[in-house]
């Protein structure tokens, strides 16, 4: 790991989730070691990063209860041992429910967490929004209206 630069774990998903994550990067000062937390099959984005690959036990179709607490499972013990191992600076996720045991692991070891609900978000919430809004450090929200969801988010704009 690269030695005297914040470390910067950044979790995304695909399709809409890694689009944000992409742009997000633009805007990380190179300072920062970003380390991508992203499923199997989803490209990474900034070369020479390390990416941290988790499997994701959800269907095209359907989540049943033990795929989704099997899942919850490999990804605590994946979360935990590369938080422990890296020991970022920032958590940074930009809304799927894979970054959902990130961040809650990350606030039992006291490292910063954002969470960027996800700008195709209007009107209603996301389940990872649901689980993450009263425990993150910043709530970031990317459309106005969903200032009256999240009472306290942060509007930062699109990214």
């Amino acid at each position: 790991m690269k030695k005297n630069k914040n470390i910067l774990f950044l979790v995304y998903g695909p399709g809409g989730h890694r689009e944000q994550a992409k742009r997000l990067i633009e805007f990380i000062n190179a300072e920062n070691y970003i380390v991508e937390f992203t499923e199997f099959d989803v490209k990474p984005i900034k070369e020479g990063s390390k990416v941290i690959r988790c499997k994701s036990f959800k269907t095209k179709y359907s989540i049943n209860k033990f795929s989704l607490m099997l899942s919850f499972f490999y990804q605590f013990i994946i979360s935990l041992y590369y938080l422990v191992k890296i020991k970022p600076k920032k958590i940074i996720s930009t809304g799927p429910i894979i970054g959902v045991i990130p961040i809650l692991l990350g606030k039992l070891f006291g490292i910063q967490t954002i969470f960027i609900e996800s700008w195709s978000r209007f009107y209603s919430k996301s389940i990872s929004g649901k689980f993450c809004y009263g425990y993150v450090d910043k709530f970031l929200i990317q459309n106005e209206e969903l200032k009256s969801i999240y009472p306290e988010a942060i509007y930062v704009g699109r990214l």
